[in-house]
């Protein structure tokens, strides 16, 4: 960790007071991609293994990577407040039973907890929270289903975590393992039920930014959005409303490159007492939503001024939001967090599906869309004009995922380079366009190309 962090704090050591916040144009972003068990919705650590019977299996372990996730797989939707999940299986039956193959290793104080729900016109009929405790090798396991009214059900929910989600503390040692998981009295109703069909699936997520959002989530709601403000992308927060689950688009600084670091607290360093901050925005609430920009101030690890602007309007094209900061104390920060909402998480939940794009993170009010020059970072290319290798002096040199672009001038992407070198021979004469991405920002600057 401290390795990882180095880099950086140099970097914010070297660079102007502007470019503090990590990645405050939005230009860098990450990618992962996972192989998993489609259709299931999953969390944690998801790995493919042999099934008893041969084929495949399903593998679930909680994730410390991800702010502790349970493993877990589930045809259905989370709770939000209470244990009623959403979604589901469409069904018209009545199973009398949840059976599966099941193999676990879990720690004494745990235990892997299998999930059945069944309802009826919204209304659950059945409700069942199976435990499995200890270690055990592949068993094939049947669990009898309680009904509290007559009838077929018309959804199924069914899910299995590795780790008890309803205590205090997930366990990260304990695993499960399943397979060809299903109903009894009634046909095979759960899509891939025997965890046979996997598929890579690709997550983007903008470097120190958190996007809290499940890898096999069909509607995530943190986008990169190419409508920038002057460079190639922005970062869109969107709302995600469904009859069964409001989720509300979020996202703040990160202390690290894991997405899902949304603990309240110091993400990044700062050098003195700041009075406002200013982002450009553009929102477009639906349902009465207002988008909510905040910048929280820290000395010591702890806080001691606060910044927070509500804008319930609708903004088509990009707008100047300027938060204040207030503090309660007369000490200088030394760091600092900021996060953006599509909907007033302190006041309520989303109520409509909202888009919030925001862009161009600043301290100091921008100067104008096209202020973020080479200058401005201390960033020198030569010679100017080139005719063979263009070079650039770059304070700090380039960090694990900063790059150089060369565009010409409709915006055609011709090369990217991680290297503080280019080579130009070959192109046609004229003006091109070349861009320094960097986790503080981005700068751009002109190459004339001589023959």
């Amino acid at each position: 960790m401290r390795r990882k962090l180095l880099p950086l704090l140099l970097v914010w050591a070297s660079a102007p007071l502007v470019a503090q916040i990590p990645n405050p144009s939005f230009e860098v972003w990450k990618s992962e991609t996972r192989n998993l068990p489609l259709p299931w919705v999953t969390f944690g650590q998801v790995n493919k293994v042999s099934g008893p019977l041969g084929g495949s299996a399903i593998r679930l372990q909680a994730d410390a990577k991800d702010d502790g996730a349970p493993g877990a797989a589930l045809h259905g939707i989370p709770p939000e407040n209470d244990m009623i999940f959403g979604g589901g299986v469409p069904l018209n039956a009545r199973p009398d039973s949840v059976v599966g193959w099941f193999r676990c290793g879990l720690t004494a104080d745990d235990s892997a907890v299998l999930i059945v729900q069944m309802r009826k016109g919204g209304t659950v009929i059945c409700n069942e929270m199976i435990k499995f405790t200890g270690n055990s090798t592949w068993q094939r396991r049947a669990f009898k289903l309680n009904y509290s009214a007559a009838g077929n059900a018309d959804t199924a929910v069914i899910g299995i975590a590795s780790t008890n989600f309803t205590e205090d503390s997930i366990r990260l040692a304990s695993w499960i393992e399943a397979d060809l998981l299903g109903f009894s009295g009634t046909a095979p109703t759960v899509p891939n039920h025997s965890f046979e069909n996997w598929s890579d699936v690709t997550k983007n997520y903008p470097s120190r930014w958190s996007a809290d959002d499940d890898f096999s989530d069909p509607n995530p709601t943190v986008y990169r959005s190419t409508a920038a403000v002057r460079g190639f992308y922005a970062l869109q927060i969107r709302n995600y409303i469904t009859p069964d689950r409001a989720r509300g688009g979020y996202s703040n600084s990160t202390r690290t490159e894991s997405a899902s670091d949304n603990d309240w607290g110091p993400t990044f360093p700062v050098s003195r007492k700041e009075d406002s901050m200013f982002v450009y925005a553009k929102y477009l609430p639906q349902g009465g939503d207002s988008a909510r920009v905040e910048v929280a101030m820290f000395k010591n690890g702890m806080q001691i001024g606060y910044g927070s602007t509500l804008f319930p309007g609708t903004n088509n094209s990009w707008e100047l939001i300027k938060t204040s900061i207030f503090y309660w104390t007369m000490d200088t920060p030394d760091s600092a967090r900021i996060a953006f909402a599509a909907f007033d998480w302190q006041g309520d939940d989303a109520k409509g599906n909202s888009v919030l794009t925001v862009d161009e993170v600043s301290f100091t009010r921008p100067y104008g869309l096209d202020a973020r020059r080479f200058e401005d970072f201390g960033i020198a290319m030569y010679p100017n004009p080139a005719s063979k290798i263009v070079r650039f002096e770059i304070p700090g040199g380039l960090q694990n995922g900063e790059f150089i672009e060369l565009r010409d001038m409709s915006g055609r992407l011709l090369q990217q380079t991680t290297r503080t070198e280019m080579t130009v021979a070959g192109l046609p004469a004229g003006t091109y366009l070349v861009r320094v991405i960097r986790a503080e920002g981005s700068a751009r600057g002109k190459l004339i190309v001589q023959p």
